[in-house]
């Protein structure tokens, strides 16, 4: 990040955890946007799937409309940036061969993503977007810390 922060324990993170309402107006460094998702990526997800997406909302109009969105909130408008998860199972069951973890052999990697499809393949589209939006309040937490 930007300015040099103490370093806090999770436990010391999440006491001092607040909702910020007022910001400054200049532009978030990318650096520390990048170092943000960094961190929130290391979040747990079963079967590493990991199914949340994140899109960092920068530009006037588009945060207007998610304000609109968003009830209204004024911090949605005023923040320099906004940050969206969403969870997206479609894109990530179709993207299987990415999860498998380098130098894993190639039948143990086939296995597993054999494995996933066999879990999720006999579940409706729904299920499999109520069970990523669950695992996206994972990754939703490490963000908030």
């Amino acid at each position: 990040m930007s300015a040099t922060l103490p370093v806090l324990s999770v436990t010391e993170a999440a006491q001092h955890r607040r909702s910020i309402r007022a910001y400054q107006p200049e532009p978030i460094p990318a650096a520390d946007l990048d170092a943000i998702l960094e961190a929130t990526s290391l979040a747990p997800s079963a079967f590493n799937l990991q199914p949340w997406r994140f899109v960092v909302v920068s530009d006037p109009a588009t945060k207007t409309a998610l304000g609109e969105a968003a009830y209204r909130q004024p911090q949605v408008t005023a923040a320099p940036s906004v940050i969206l998860l969403y969870t997206d199972m479609a894109d990530t069951l179709e993207t299987l061969d990415e999860i498998v973890r380098p130098g894993t052999p190639p039948e143990k990697g086939a296995a597993f993503v054999k494995r996933i499809r066999g879990i999720f393949e006999p579940q409706t589209e729904e299920q499999r977007e109520t069970w990523g939006a669950h695992q996206g309040f994972l990754a939703l937490g490490f963000l908030l810390l």
